[in-house]
């Protein structure tokens, strides 16, 4: 179980980020309807929620319902539970105020847990050697092909990262990876696991990594990084009314 206040608000961003279908369960019989997170509301630290599918569920959604939130994020199962705090009825479809929770229930496929970064660049760039054949002499033809992205969230393990079409990542392939770090460029391999394809146009392409073979001192360059990421975003938050009475 997760408690960590910034551990939670980045796998919530990245649930929001990759509009994940949620199954939403009702605590007393167990109905259930589906739902997405649309995004933060920062002025009272709490979540938007778009209006429950089908019609019926959302009916019966009131102000102060405790409910079950269910999804997978890269696989893996993600569950929380979050109270109903308001519901915006103004436009044609409606949204929900959820509380943000305090715990969630991740069992994620990797050693550590990513933090969000912020927008930095990142290329990466392949190198195949394609044999070609001019007479009797056999020559060996370079073919190069590079993508720029930029880094979406980031641990000592793997990182992910928003690419814009086209490309030529494939999940199975290992790639050379140029990452512009704050204290200088690293270079590394990395092991492409999976693409999500972009949904609309101009939409950024979703592509999950991991590090192969990344050397302890890359590791501790990463390492703070993230850590640097985690501070200056718990800095940020915005003090509330019970943390201003302390």
């Amino acid at each position: 179980m997760i408690d960590d206040v910034h551990t939670i608000r980045a796998l919530l961003a990245r649930l929001i980020d990759a509009r994940t279908a949620l199954s939403v369960v009702f605590d007393d019989e167990g109905e259930r309807g589906n739902s997405i997170l649309l995004g933060f509301d920062p002025d009272v630290h709490a979540l938007l929620a778009d209006e429950l599918h089908p019609r019926a569920a959302h009916l019966r959604v009131k102000p102060g319902m405790p409910l079950r939130w269910i999804g997978r994020l890269e696989g893996a199962p993600l569950r929380f539970r979050a109270r109903v705090q308001a519901i915006d009825r103004d436009a044609d479809i409606a949204a929900y105020r959820i509380e943000m929770p305090t715990e969630l229930d991740y069992r994620e496929r990797r050693a550590a847990y990513r933090t969000r970064a912020l927008p930095q660049p990142a290329l990466l760039a392949q190198l195949t050697r394609l044999p070609t054949h001019t007479g009797s002499t056999e020559a060996v033809h370079i073919n190069v092909a590079c993508v720029d992205a930029r880094v979406a969230d980031i641990s000592s393990t793997g990182l992910r990262l928003a690419a814009a079409l086209p490309h030529d990542l494939v999940a199975g392939e290992r790639w050379q990876c140029v990452l512009h770090l704050p204290d200088g460029q690293l270079d590394t391999l990395v092991a492409i696991h999976h693409v999500q394809p972009a949904r609309r146009h101009g939409e950024k392409v979703r592509v999950g990594a991991r590090f192969v073979d990344l050397s302890a001192s890359a590791q501790r360059r990463i390492g703070g990084y993230a850590a640097s990421l985690q501070r200056r975003r718990l800095r940020a938050r915005p003090t509330s009314s019970a943390d201003a009475k302390t």
